[in-house]
């Protein structure tokens, strides 16, 4: 789980300013799968909530130990 701080929104509706941050979801959405890509696990699951996020994750040992330093190094 990450959390915003400060009570920063990450999507919706911020009752405080009335600003609508909608706009993040998909961002935070493609960057997750961009990332797991790049880290070689899995997304079992996500939430996107208002001022937190929460993931699961599987990580592949097998996958990951087959690498070569210089491949870890680059991703």
């Amino acid at each position: 789980m990450s959390r915003c701080v400060r009570g920063a929104f990450l999507c919706f509706d911020d009752a405080a300013t009335g600003r609508n941050f909608d706009h993040r979801k998909q961002r935070l959405e493609d960057r997750l799968i961009e990332l797991a890509d790049v880290f070689y696990v899995s997304v079992l699951a996500y939430a996107v909530m208002n001022n937190h996020l929460h993931v699961v994750l599987r990580v592949d040992p097998t996958t990951a130990a087959a690498w070569s330093n210089e491949e870890i190094a680059t991703r």
